[in-house]
C-alpha cells in the first residue's frame, strides 16, 4: 500500500495582502476523496465551489479522510452534493 497525501502548512494566498485560500480548492468537482489527511493550515482545509451534478456516475465523496487543527473551517462548500463517510475532525473543526 502506498502512503496517504498530506496537506499541511498551506492556504496563504499573498503574505504581502493577507490573502488566504482553502489548501486544497476544488471548483467544479467531479472526484473521491479517499484517505487524505489535511491538517495545520492557515485557512480552510478543503474548499469546495462547485460540484459537477449532471455528471451520471456516483461521485463527489469524501472518504475516510481527516481535517484537523486548520486556522478556520475543516471543509467549506459552496455546494450541496458532496458525501461524506467516516469523516473524521479534530478539535474545533467543522463543516460549513
Amino acid at each position: 500500500m502506498g502512503a496517504h497525501p498530506q496537506i499541511e502548512r498551506a492556504g496563504l494566498l499573498d503574505y504581502r495582502t493577507y490573502t488566504f485560500k482553502p489548501a486544497l480548492q476544488v471548483d467544479l468537482s467531479h472526484h473521491v476523496f479517499e484517505h487524505i489527511e489535511v491538517s495545520n493550515n492557515d485557512y480552510d482545509g478543503m474548499g469546495v465551489l462547485y460540484s459537477d451534478i449532471y455528471f451520471p456516475d456516483k461521485v463527489n465523496y469524501i472518504i475516510n479522510s481527516t481535517f484537523k487543527a486548520n486556522k478556520r473551517h475543516g471543509i467549506s462548500f459552496r455546494c450541496e452534493v458532496f458525501t461524506k463517510h467516516k469523516k473524521r475532525h479534530g478539535k474545533l473543526q467543522g463543516v460549513l
